[in-house]
């Protein structure tokens, strides 16, 4: 049964999953390199986590003699927008984030283990996907666009993205995290000045421009926020409209940043005071002083 679904649902799948496997074999790096990728979607402005996310990964993998590439996570072709792939090569060039290999244009890719835009990778997916099926291990889902939508809508609140608690306990399970042998104590014991701050308005953009600022002193980096959903709102239109051109923009639908939106019954004047206290007490201020720095090693 699982195999005729597999064919109807795939019909024009020829390729195997390990055929498709084979056309990515090991890349030959040195001992100790690591390869990482930011994968963006050309579906409007960047965000300032995804700016962080790309200097942190350009960074850690320069220093250990590896690859760093672009991929364009371009499958959402409805909110796509015109020149969206130039935008973010763009961005990335403005504060000097260089990649080694991946999307170098509106069409155009450079490296050997390309395509690097998911649109074009459809058959290796579905080839993976179909060997799924064929095992039993996936089955389709015949829920339509609106039933879909109507199921997002019961869970969503006014932040951007929810996971619920079957999703988080899933991501953890897949990564064998065993809550049991995580000894007690401070949760933010081990954070870096930096990474406390996330978690109030402007955090993520204050350590984006201190970080740029340790690695290029020279690169003038001008930021702007907004908290509430109004407030980003405002934000974004003026954005629109050209006036923070080469700006990093952040904003917090919850007013205060997250440890002061949902979640918290602290004020936010309280929830700021107890996270600066936080940050000044940390052991390191940069993230690249992290124990956690070479942590990426254990991920797959």
């Amino acid at each position: 049964m699982s195999k005729r679904v597999a064919d109807a649902l795939f019909p024009d799948i020829r390729m195997g999953y390990e055929e498709a496997a084979a056309l990515y074999p090991p890349r030959e790096l040195p001992e100790g390199a690591v390869c990482t990728r930011f994968a963006p979607s050309p579906t409007g402005f960047m965000h300032i986590g995804g700016l962080y996310t790309a200097l942190l990964n350009s960074m850690f993998t320069k220093g250990r003699g590896g690859v760093f590439f672009l991929r364009i996570e371009d499958t959402d072709q409805k909110r796509q927008i015109e020149n969206g792939v130039t935008e973010i090569i763009s961005a990335l060039e403005e504060f000097q984030i260089r990649f080694d290999e991946g999307a170098v244009g509106e069409t155009e890719d450079s490296g050997k283990y390309g395509p690097y835009r998911q649109s074009l990778r459809r058959e290796i997916y579905q080839a993976f996907a179909k060997y799924l099926v064929e095992t039993g291990r996936a089955y389709p889902c015949f829920c339509t666009s609106d039933e879909l939508e109507a199921i997002r809508e019961n869970i969503r609140s006014d932040v951007d993205f929810v996971l619920t608690f079957e999703e988080l306990q899933g991501m953890f399970e897949a990564k064998g995290v065993d809550f049991a042998a995580i000894p007690e104590g401070d949760s933010m014991r081990e954070g870096t000045a930096a990474g406390r701050g996330f978690a109030v308005a402007g955090g993520v953009a204050k350590a984006v421009a201190d970080l740029i600022h340790e690695t290029h002193p020279d690169v003038e980096v001008k930021t702007a926020g907004a908290e509430g959903l109004r407030e980003c709102r405002k934000l974004m239109t003026l954005a629109k409209a050209g006036k923070y051109k080469g700006y990093l923009l952040e904003g917090m639908a919850c007013p205060g940043g997250c440890v002061a939106g949902a979640g918290t019954l602290l004020p936010v004047e309280l929830a700021a005071t107890v996270v600066g206290r936080y940050q000044k007490e940390a052991d390191q201020t940069s993230p690249m002083d992290s124990a956690y720095r070479d942590a990426g090693e254990n991920l797959d």
